[in-house]
């Protein structure tokens, strides 16, 4: 049986792994860049501008790596990305399942957490832990701005 691994959300079949993981072995002098860079190309992996889909592949690569199901080369440099490297302080959050009727699982209440140090901390915990994409920071204008000393 061929079994599927959802990751990025998409669908990623065996095979498809099994043949990353071949890929790999086969050129061990390549960096992290060097193959998602020939992963897209192989497997036309483009942007909608018509750039590859690197940081995708990298970001593929990796988690596939993470889960042992290949071998990636050591990281040669460390990441620029100063947010990839942020970590946050994890608060405990009670995760076990809720069970019951509705009615008497009481009221739902809805908090605005950006002032709310306490209730900010397990909103982030939760984005870290249960989001697909996990959580290092807000962006956009949601971001808190930085604060200017002169």
């Amino acid at each position: 049986m061929n079994e599927i691994l959802q990751l990025q959300g998409r669908s990623w079949s065996e095979r498809q792994i099994q043949e990353i993981g071949q890929w790999v072995r086969e050129n061990p002098g390549w960096s992290r860049y060097r193959l998602s860079r020939e992963l897209c190309t192989r497997w036309r992996w483009i942007r909608p501008n018509g750039q590859l889909a690197d940081m995708a592949a990298r970001s593929l690569l990796n988690k596939l790596h993470e889960r042992a199901l290949i071998q990636l080369p050591a990281c040669r440099r460390a990441s620029p990305n100063r947010m990839k490297h942020r970590r946050l302080a994890c608060v405990p959050v009670d995760s076990s399942p809720v069970a019951g009727e509705l009615g008497s699982l009481g009221p739902l209440y809805l908090y605005e957490v950006s002032r709310d140090p306490d209730r900010r901390a397990v909103f982030e915990t939760l984005l870290a832990t249960e989001h697909y994409l996990s959580y290092r920071s807000p962006v956009g204008h949601y971001a808190p701005m930085p604060i200017m000393r002169s």
